[in-house]
């Protein structure tokens, strides 16, 4: 994880931002390399820090259901809703909670997923589409400035 301050380089003015290795991992097909990102999840006075999957194919943002519960979400009245990905089916519930991405932090919503069959994903909805994400495969790293 490296983090940068805002610089002009030639033409183009690069702002402050983090940048986190890809995580190598075996897959069926053999070993790839995962763009993941640490963040830190924030629920009332909860918080929690983990490493999630930097997925722009994922509509929402969306973590298991140990990670909702060791971050105090509790069901509620919330109404379970149902995301198609491409492991299937997922029962989950939209709950709001901010997120910390090295020195980026605000508010968002997040699929809280009924079971522990999904990975921790980054979606596009209120995280991908709100910073400026470079994806370094050569130097297999994920960047994210504002």
């Amino acid at each position: 994880m490296t983090h940068d301050d805002s610089a002009c380089i030639g033409f183009f003015r690069v702002s402050r931002g983090i940048s986190f290795p890809y995580e190598r991992v075996l897959t069926p097909i053999g070993f790839v390399w995962i763009p993941v990102a640490r963040v830190r999840l924030f629920n009332r006075s909860n918080a929690l820090e983990l490493d999630m999957t930097v997925d722009t194919g994922a509509d929402m943002t969306m973590v298991p259901f140990q990670v909702g519960l060791n971050l105090g979400l509790r069901r509620g009245k919330t109404r379970l809703s149902i995301l198609s990905g491409i492991s299937g089916r997922t029962a989950y519930l939209l709950k709001k909670v901010a997120i910390e991405i090295g020195p980026f932090r605000f508010a968002v919503r997040i699929a809280w997923a009924q079971d522990d069959l999904v990975p921790a994903l980054l979606g596009r909805t209120d995280v991908l589409d709100h910073l400026r994400t470079t994806f370094d495969g050569p130097r297999r790293q994920v960047h994210f400035a504002k």
